[in-house]
This record gives C-alpha cells, structure tokens and sequence, in this order.
C-alpha cells in the first residue's frame, strides 16, 4: 500500500523492484556461499534502480526499494537452489 510510503504513487514499484533485484541478489550469495550480508550489494547502497524523479521523493522510493529488496534478499538466500539451475538465474 502506498500509504506505507507517505502515499508516495509509486511506492509498490519501489518495492517489487527492490524485492526483485533483492531476489537475485540474495539468491546469487547464498550460491556462491557468501554470508548473509544485504547490506553489501550496490542495489541496496543505492536503492535508485527504477527510480524516476518525476513521481515523488527520491527518500522515499529508497525506503520502499529497500524494504522490498531485504524481503527479496531473504527468499533468495533461503531458497537459492529453487531460483538458479545450470548456473543461471530464474523465476
């Protein structure tokens, strides 16, 4: 709901976007035996990926962004062997 985002209109594509790129993020660490670290990715750092200026507040999209990105991150670090097989990513 985008009243989680001070009614920022785009606020629920921040966060599917985040939780995508959270997704493969997550997934690719927990393939290649990393440690549970969201924090490290330049996704998170920047949480910008998708963002455009014209809709609302750049703040605000990164707090929906992140919020998605660190569910995304979760279920792909969890489940990893589900999103990559043959050494590729998938849905």
């Amino acid at each position: 709901d985008s009243a989680n985002y001070g009614n920022y209109s785009y606020g629920l594509s921040a966060y599917d976007q985040g939780y995508e790129d959270g997704l493969y993020t997550g997934a690719n660490d927990g393939r290649r035996g990393q440690s549970y670290f969201p924090e490290r990715s330049h996704f998170w750092q920047s949480a910008t990926n998708g963002y455009s200026s014209v809709p609302g507040s750049r703040a605000t999209y990164q707090l929906a962004y992140r919020d998605g990105f660190l569910k995304g991150y979760q279920e792909g670090y969890q489940n990893w062997q589900r999103y990559f097989t043959g050494g590729k990513f998938h849905r």
